[in-house]
C-alpha cells in the first residue's frame, strides 16, 4: 500500500468483531445507508437480524466491509470525502467534487484483501461478500473485477453445496425446479413427489417451533443468497454472450417461493423465474454464430421459450412492472446513482 493508502487504512473506523467497544456510528450508519437503497436488491441479508446481529459483533467482518464498500456512495459523511481526497485512489471530480462511488475504497480494498484469506475454508458469509464486491466492481466501471468477483461467489456456493436439498429440512423441497420446469408433465410429477416426501418428513420430526423457525431463518437466508448469485450469473451471460456458470441440470432447490411477511407480494420470488427463461433463451442465441447454425430443432426450442416468455413471464410483468427494475439495475449500477430501494413497495 502507498503511504497515502496506509494513512487512509489506519483513519478510517473498521468493525471489528473482537472489539468489545461499540461499533463506530459510520459502521452502523453505513450498514442502515445499505438496508434503505439496496436492502431490496439483497434479500438475503434481513435489515433488524443483521443489524441486531452487527451491535452484538456476530457477523463477519468480511461482511460488514462489503455492506459499507456499496453503501458508502449514498453516504455525505465528511470522514469518507477527505480520506479520499488524502488518498487520491481513483478520486474522479465531478463539478469540483470527489465522485461518490470511490467512497467506498477503503472497505472495498479490505474485503478484497480478506477474500484471498478464505479460499481455503468458505462460508456463506463470504459468498455473499463475494457477490457484493461483485457489484461494487461493477459500480466502479470495472467489468472484469464483477466477473471475478462472481466468479469466486459461484465457486464457493458450489463448494458450499447451496444447489444442493442436502442439508435443508424446510426450504427449496417443493415448488418447481429450473430443471422441472423445463421437463413438462415428467417435471411436475416430480414436483409432487417432492411435496409428498416433505409432508411425510414433517409429520415425523415434530420439532420445538422456536428452533423450527430458526432452522427456518437460515435455510431461507441460504437459498436467498444462492438464487441472487443466480441472478448476476444469468444476467452477465446475457449480456456479454458468455456461458452461464450454474447450469439448470445441477440445481436442485426449488426457485424461491412467493410468501411474503409485509403484506406486499416479494418481487424477489418471481424476478428469478423471469431471469430464468431470460437465461434459456440467451443460452440458445449465444450458441448461434452462423447461420447454419439456426436448425429446425433451434426454431423449436425458440418456438416454445416465447410461448413461455409471452405467457408466464407476461402475467407476472403485468402485475408486478417493478420487476423491471431489478433487471435494469445492472445498467444503473454503472453510475453513481444504484438502485433505490425506496422507490418500490
Amino acid at each position: 500500500m502507498s503511504g497515502a493508502e496506509l494513512r487512509t487504512s489506519m483513519e478510517i473506523p473498521f468493525y471489528n468483531a473482537n472489539d468489545p467497544l461499540p461499533n463506530n456510528p459510520l459502521i452502523t450508519l453505513l450498514c442502515e445507508t445499505f438496508f434503505v437503497h439496496l436492502g431490496c436488491n439483497f434479500p438475503f441479508l434481513q435489515r433488524d437480524r443483521f443489524l441486531k446481529d452487527l451491535e452484538e459483533k456476530r457477523v463477519d467482518a468480511i461482511l460488514v466491509d462489503a455492506v459499507c464498500a456499496i453503501a458508502a456512495r449514498f453516504s455525505n459523511h465528511p470522514l469518507l470525502s477527505t480520506l479520499n481526497e488524502q488518498s487520491g485512489a481513483d478520486a474522479i471530480e465531478v463539478e469540483g467534487e470527489v465522485r461518490k462511488s470511490v467512497h467506498g475504497q477503503p472497505f472495498a480494498q479490505r474485503a478484497m484483501s480478506a477474500v484471498v484469506e478464505t479460499f481455503s475454508c468458505p462460508t456463506m458469509a463470504v459468498v455473499q461478500a463475494s457477490l457484493l464486491l461483485a457489484y461494487e466492481e461493477f459500480g466502479s466501471n470495472r467489468d472484469s473485477g464483477l466477473w471475478m468477483y462472481l466468479g469466486i461467489a459461484i465457486r464457493m456456493a458450489q463448494d458450499l453445496g447451496m444447489q444442493k436439498l442436502e442439508g435443508l429440512k424446510f426450504e427449496g423441497r417443493t415448488g418447481p425446479t429450473p430443471k422441472t420446469a423445463k421437463s413438462g408433465e415428467a417435471g411436475k410429477q416430480e414436483e409432487k413427489r417432492r411435496e409428498a416426501a416433505l409432508r411425510a418428513s414433517k409429520r415425523q420430526n415434530e420439532l420445538d417451533p422456536s428452533m423450527v423457525e430458526d432452522q427456518i431463518a437460515s435455510e431461507r437466508e441460504r437459498i436467498d443468497t444462492f438464487w441472487a448469485v443466480f441472478f448476476l450469473d444469468r444476467v452477465i451471460s446475457s449480456g456479454t454472450g458468455r456461458p452461464v456458470t450454474l447450469r439448470d441440470k445441477d440445481i436442485e432447490i426449488s426457485f424461491p417461493s412467493d410468501d411474503s411477511t409485509d403484506g406486499w407480494p416479494a418481487p424477489f420470488p418471481p424476478l428469478i423465474r423471469v431471469i430464468h427463461l431470460y437465461g434459456r433463451v440467451t443460452d440458445i442465441l449465444n450458441n448461434i454464430k452462423e447461420v447454419n447454425h439456426v436448425t429446425l430443432e433451434t426454431l423449436k426450442k425458440l418456438a416454445s421459450l416465447e410461448s413461455d416468455l409471452t405467457g408466464k413471464a407476461y402475467h407476472v410483468l403485468l402485475k408486478r412492472p417493478d420487476i423491471l427494475n431489478y433487471l435494469n439495475a445492472p445498467q444503473v449500477f454503472t453510475n453513481d446513482c444504484l438502485p433505490n430501494c425506496t422507490s418500490m413497495p
